[in-house]
């Protein structure tokens, strides 16, 4: 049973992924680098962070990023947490 949490943050653009970790308490976020913007890398530094702690992550969730939420929940069966970019504003007139 893995009873360490550690949070991954993802900021993800078209060519690479900035990369943050939390662990689970009150201790601050800290950067842990970037990453080009493919299945291989994304698969290597979660490896490397959750070898023997459950692992939640959380990504913003912009244009760049829509195959990546796919690939996380079916290659490590992870909670996920999707942040918008944006948000959609109406104008009246």
């Amino acid at each position: 049973m893995k009873d360490i949490t550690k949070y991954i943050g993802l900021d993800i653009s078209k060519e690479s992924i900035a990369v943050a970790i939390a662990d689970s308490g009150r201790e601050a976020p800290r950067f842990y680098g970037m990453i080009p913007n493919t299945p291989e890398a994304i698969r290597k530094r979660v490896d490397h962070v959750g070898k023997n702690a459950q692992l939640e992550i959380c990504y913003e969730a912009g244009a760049t990023g829509g195959c990546i939420i796919s690939f996380l929940a079916w290659e490590f069966r992870v909670s996920l947490w999707l942040l918008p970019s944006f948000r959609y504003a109406r104008a009246i007139a």
